[in-house]
């Protein structure tokens, strides 16, 4: 089950977006999480300078997770299977009962392609996901107050729990 699954409408302010993600991450570790953290390597050390150098970390690069999940204008089922999915469940058998706190922005780097469809399915299989694994989950998204009347950004906001602007 997905304990909580957040979106982060930031737009592009990355002091506001990583301030957030370091209080979540924060939280994760005060009750004894691991982190999980799929993005860019810029954006990863930057998480990891604000964070204890001890945390338990596993981190993916979200440029070669979207190459091998995004298929044909599409996200791949299988594929995100097969690395999320994957990732997930080893992180599980590795540490076994500790909660994992995961940061991702795939979603995002298909929401500023203009494929909000595939963003969408991707959060789709994020839940799906969590309906196997436990997991709590922060997305973030380069969306700002001016484009949350858009009904993509509804859909979006859906699929989560909690909304961050």
């Amino acid at each position: 089950m997905l304990y909580g699954h957040l979106a982060h409408f930031a737009g592009s302010d990355e002091d506001a977006l990583l301030a957030r993600v370091t209080k979540y991450f924060l939280t994760g570790l005060a009750r004894e999480g691991i982190l999980m953290i799929v993005s860019s390597r810029e954006r990863r050390d930057a998480m990891l300078a604000r964070l204890p150098a001890d945390a338990p970390v596993r981190w993916l690069d979200s440029n070669e997770v979207l190459e091998a999940v995004y298929k044909n204008g599409r996200v791949d089922a299988h594929a995100f299977d097969d690395t999320v999915g994957k990732e997930m469940r080893q992180l599980l058998r590795h540490y076994g009962a500790r909660p994992v706190y995961a940061f991702g922005d795939i979603v995002s780097l298909l929401w500023d392609k203009g494929d909000h469809s595939a963003a969408a399915d991707f959060e789709w299989y994020l839940n799906d996901l969590g309906s196997t694994i436990p997991f709590h989950l922060f997305c973030a998204y380069h969306i700002g107050a001016g484009q949350t009347h858009h009904h993509d950004v509804r859909q979006i906001a859906r699929m989560h729990s909690h909304i961050i602007a």
